[in-house]
């Protein structure tokens, strides 16, 4: 069986345990980041634009870390800095696909794991 790609555990602490203000957090973090920034990352991937790239990928690092996605946190980091990495374009290209598509997966179980 494999392990799940996400944790409650460091809001759970913040929220002392409080349903509700799990559920917010967790709302926030869809707004936000897999709403906002990575639409905005999405964006720079298809203009090529890879200043703004480093800059989303950058603004989603906390939601992502927040929330236990390690696999996810390093694709943002590898990302943020693909200058540093020395990445061409194509692999950064696939790297936001592929996060992309693990981030709407880990959204889906999210909402079925708390019934939202």
């Amino acid at each position: 069986m494999k392990t799940k790609e996400y944790t409650f555990e460091h809001v759970e602490a913040i929220t002392s345990g409080d349903r509700e203000a799990l559920i917010h957090f967790v709302k926030l973090f869809f707004k936000e980041t897999l709403g906002n920034d990575l639409s905005n990352l999405l964006n720079a991937k298809n203009d090529a634009d890879l200043v703004a790239l480093s800059k989303a990928a950058h603004r989603m690092k906390t939601g992502i870390r927040m929330f236990g996605m390690h696999e996810q946190l390093e694709a943002v980091m590898r990302i943020e800095l693909w200058e540093k990495n020395k990445l061409d374009f194509n692999t950064i290209r696939q790297e936001v696909e592929n996060l992309n598509h693990d981030l709407e997966r880990i959204k889906a179980h999210i909402i079925e794991e708390l019934n939202i």
